[in-house]
């Protein structure tokens, strides 16, 4: 998989080509909580390790509460649009 993502800096353009290993070793590093939800399945198809130390969620909880897990932590302004899809 490759996603190409643009920032324009001035005038110059700054394009990305990553691959899924390297878009996840991304995610990873990253200090904030990342997941990737997939609405159709209504299960999470990726969610990075901060959960642990941001949430106190550990792997086998979310596991539990994949198909929740939006509601949980979604603002309440957001999860009725979550459960319409």
């Amino acid at each position: 998989m490759h996603i190409i993502g643009d920032e324009y800096l001035g005038n110059k353009t700054l394009a990305l080509d990553l691959t899924g290993s390297q878009i996840e070793k991304l995610f990873q590093t990253l200090p904030d909580l990342v997941y990737i939800f997939d609405l159709k399945s209504h299960k999470l198809a990726f969610i990075n390790n901060r959960v642990s130390s941001l949430l106190g969620y550990t792997a086998d909880d979310i596991e539990k509460m994949e198909t929740i897990f939006p509601s949980l932590i979604l603002h309440e302004d957001h999860v009725l649009s979550y459960k319409r899809w």
